[in-house]
């Protein structure tokens, strides 16, 4: 449904209007012989149309819900972060970094025991490498991925 009208007030006591646009998307499919099903809505300042539903839906909000997934880990899952307010957007910036790096580096604690066999293998200048290949994502066939880049998408209902 497209041009439905919203209206908030600000901490100033100002009103704001806007048009938003909803887009509902109901899905069903197998798994593990049962039915599963799932219900979907996106809200958009952009009018939803035909011609763009496939990008604004499946491309672009799908992608964003996983990053909201991944900042659910950050938050409850014993890291507790929490938005960050500063007057020093370069001092934010900085702590957004390394909260980033300390992350990083606790994954790979956890997955130490993955990577011994590298280590043992290629030493510790080798494992620093392919860890340094795999983060710069050296792992794509570049040529693939520009093919199916070139195609529009699809949408394909699952039977």
């Amino acid at each position: 449904m497209n041009g439905i009208d919203y209206t908030w007030e600000d901490p100033n006591n100002r009103y704001h209007h806007m048009k938003l646009h909803v887009v509902v998307c109901e899905e069903t499919w197998q798994e593990d012989g049962k039915t599963a099903q799932s219900r979907w809505a996106w809200v958009s300042s952009v009018p939803v149309t035909k011609q763009n539903v496939v990008r604004r839906c499946n491309e672009m909000a799908r992608r964003r819900w996983d990053i909201e997934e991944g900042l659910l880990v950050e938050k409850h899952c014993g890291y507790h972060y929490e938005h960050l307010y500063s007057r020093n957007w370069n001092a934010m910036r900085g702590w957004h970094a390394l909260f980033a790096l300390g992350q990083l580096l606790n994954t790979l604690t956890l997955h130490v025991v993955d990577l011994w066999p590298i280590q043992q293998q290629f030493g510790l200048q080798g494992t620093i490498g392919f860890l340094r290949q795999t983060m710069m994502g050296c792992w794509i066939d570049r040529a693939r991925l520009n093919e199916r880049c070139s195609r529009p998408p699809q949408l394909r209902p699952i039977l």
